[in-house]
């Protein structure tokens, strides 16, 4: 038994947590309130997610280091930029199920690619703002403006805009 039949790609022993994004999102959708719409709850999770410094949505010294041995290696990039993917593809399904479609409409799958875009774009303002100054707070308001952004243009594209 080796590592390798766990992580079936070495760069997978980097991305560790990757199971864990999916499970959250999964978790937010299914554990939402009454009435709540799927897209808030994702909304919520991220802002949750900031709030309790998780590092899938915090910014300090250990997620920078992350982040610069990630964009240092063009496999890592690569595997990256896949994972991302999967997870649109993923959240598509989610809210597709959530909305009682058999398959993901042509505008759900919009609203997750464009908020897991979203979300690549809020990490990189978040890391630059971190980078530029060094304050994990500055840098956690860059990457909540963004998110903010991108869900509200995400319920236009859903139809749960109010």
């Amino acid at each position: 038994m080796t590592v390798f039949n766990y992580f079936p790609r070495k760069e997978d022993l980097f991305f560790d947590r990757e199971d864990e994004g999916r499970m959250l999102a999964e978790e937010a959708l299914l554990d939402r309130g009454e009435g709540v719409a799927p897209i808030n709850a994702l909304h919520a999770l991220i802002h949750r997610l900031a709030e309790e410094r998780h590092p899938f949505a915090w910014f300090d010294i250990r997620t920078a280091r992350f982040r610069r041995t990630m964009n240092a290696s063009p496999a890592l990039s690569a595997r990256a930029r896949e994972i991302l993917d999967e997870l649109a593809r993923d959240i598509a399904r989610m809210l597709a199920r959530e909305a009682g479609e058999r398959a993901a409409r042509p505008r759900t799958r919009l609203a997750a690619s464009m908020l897991v875009a979203a979300w690549s774009v809020a990490q990189e303002e978040g890391h630059g703002t971190f980078s530029r100054s060094g304050r994990s707070d500055a840098a956690r308001a860059a990457f909540l403006s963004v998110i903010d952004s991108a869900f509200a243009a995400a319920r236009v594209i859903d139809g749960t805009a109010t």
